[in-house]
């Protein structure tokens, strides 16, 4: 539990400190608020769609045209975990979604699939994630603190992707409790 905590605060103050000048990362609801605004939570779950459906192009559209977007990934190995944190600009994010990590993030391969990935958990875990807090949204069933988050904030009229988190497990460590839970994929 203690290495999601700070793995979540040391996400949250990347994505603090990236933020371009004017914009919401991170603001949400007010504390004793209901629930997110519906249409981030349409806006959440049509980019999960896209992730679902191998999209790849159209995922684009999600991404940051001002600031900056934050991918954290956190790879589980029996000699601790590692967490890396990479800060793409709105080029350099469209760059990485055709032919570097953020391609790795999205796509499932039917063989041979890392799972944990951002793909991979949207497979299993269905494309309806729950609202935690702010602009934060994690699976079905997942701790706030979650590896596999994605967060928005605001550019001009649109919700836009600010960070987003997922996981891989490998060299021996133990697989996902989530994986092991014959839950249905909620959709």
């Amino acid at each position: 539990m203690l290495r999601y905590i700070l793995h979540f605060v040391a996400a949250a103050a990347v994505v603090t400190a990236c933020r371009s000048p004017g914009s919401t990362a991170g603001s949400g609801p007010s504390p004793g608020a209901s629930g997110p605004p519906a249409s981030l939570v349409a806006r959440n779950h049509a980019f999960l769609e896209e992730v679902r459906y191998h999209d790849l192009p159209r995922l684009g559209a999600f991404f940051p045209e001002s600031g900056s977007l934050t991918y954290v990934h956190v790879d589980h190995l029996s000699r601790g975990d590692s967490v890396s944190i990479k800060v793409f600009s709105p080029s350099e994010a469209r760059a990485a979604l055709e032919r570097g990590p953020l391609w790795d993030a999205f796509i499932v391969q039917y063989e041979e699939q890392v799972v944990g990935l951002l793909g991979h958990q949207v497979q299993v875990r269905g494309s309806r994630w729950q609202w935690v807090s702010g602009t934060r949204f994690v699976p079905p069933g997942a701790e706030a603190s979650s590896p596999a988050f994605v967060e928005w904030r605001r550019e001009g009229r649109r919700w836009v992707l600010s960070a987003f988190g997922d996981e891989a497990f490998g060299d021996g460590s133990a697989g996902p409790v989530w994986l092991t839970r014959q839950e249905p994929a909620h959709r």
